[in-house]
């Protein structure tokens, strides 16, 4: 019973510049019972050096202050989820 929020597809860049904008694509689905009510937001943490990123999500508030549990692996004990991998390269690379 209840909802069960399940990202289907994200698709990111594999590569960004630092300060630069990029687009994270996503699709969902409620897989539970229940109706999924307003107020989850898709959260994303920026980086803010050159490096390579895990790439998490997490539902919650606006401030991507993660706040539903979604029940899948690569959870980080802190209600995000791991896409994958991130390289943030410097300014203008």
């Amino acid at each position: 019973m209840g909802y069960r929020l399940h990202p289907c597809e994200a698709v990111f860049p594999r590569k960004v510049s630092l300060g630069g904008s990029f687009t994270i694509e996503t699709t969902w689905a409620n897989a539970g019972m229940a109706p999924c009510y307003p107020g989850g937001f898709i959260g994303f943490a920026p980086a803010t050096e050159p490096g390579t990123y895990d790439l998490y999500v997490s539902v919650g508030r606006r401030d991507a202050t993660p706040i539903i549990a979604l029940p899948y692996d690569n959870d980080d004990g802190h209600r995000c989820h791991r896409l994958g991998s991130m390289t943030v390269l410097p300014r203008g690379d």
